[in-house]
Formats: C-alpha cells, structure tokens, sequence
C-alpha cells in the first residue's frame, strides 16, 4: 500500500526493448555508474576475485542477512565480465551467467 516504504535497488541496464546495452565490459563497472547517477545498488554489492573468494564469503552473508532492512532468502553470483555473460546466454528466463544461491530455509513456530 502507499504507507509501506519502497526501495529499489537497480542491477542493470537495459535499452527499451530489453535488450541489454554493451557499452560496459564488466557488471562492476555497470553496477559503479548507476550508482554515480545515484540510483541504489543492493547494499554489499561486492567484487570478488575468484570463486573461491564468493565460496568463502557465503557464511558471513547468511549471517548479515539479520542487520538487513529487508527480506532475503540469499545472494546473487554473476559473472562480471559482460561478454562471457552474453555468449553463455539464457534458458528459458534464466541467465547461466548468474546463479541464485539460497540459505537454508528458516523455520519457526506458529501460534
């Protein structure tokens, strides 16, 4: 309703058919200039050098997710460089160049 706050965190570029734009090689650099024209990115946003880097970060992410101001059931992994993303390409909605990983399910008692 109009009483709830909104945020929008913004991910992406794209032109008016949807297409996405190439004008950046990486999703870093993408994520940087929208955040210079001040819209918002996801807070934590990061770029890590290695998988094995991401891998080791999971655990300190499903335990921010308590200091967040809103809801998540997990994190997003791209790959930052744009072309590869593109050339991997897309099945059905879903982009192989980006992963959702999600924490365990929460549980918790009803009255």
């Amino acid at each position: 309703t109009a009483s709830r706050p909104l945020t929008c965190f913004v991910y992406g570029i794209v032109d008016g058919r949807g297409i996405p734009t190439h004008v950046w090689d990486k999703q870093w650099e993408m994520l940087g200039y929208l955040r210079d024209l001040g819209f918002l990115i996801a807070p934590g946003s990061a770029h890590y050098p290695t998988l094995d880097a991401i891998i080791a970060d999971l655990p300190a992410w499903e335990s921010r997710r308590d200091t967040l101001d809103f809801e998540i059931d997990g994190v997003v992994i791209k790959v930052n460089d744009l072309r590869l993303a593109r050339e991997l390409g897309v099945v059905g909605k879903d982009p192989r160049g980006a992963v959702a990983y999600k924490f365990p399910a929460r549980e918790a008692s009803t009255k």
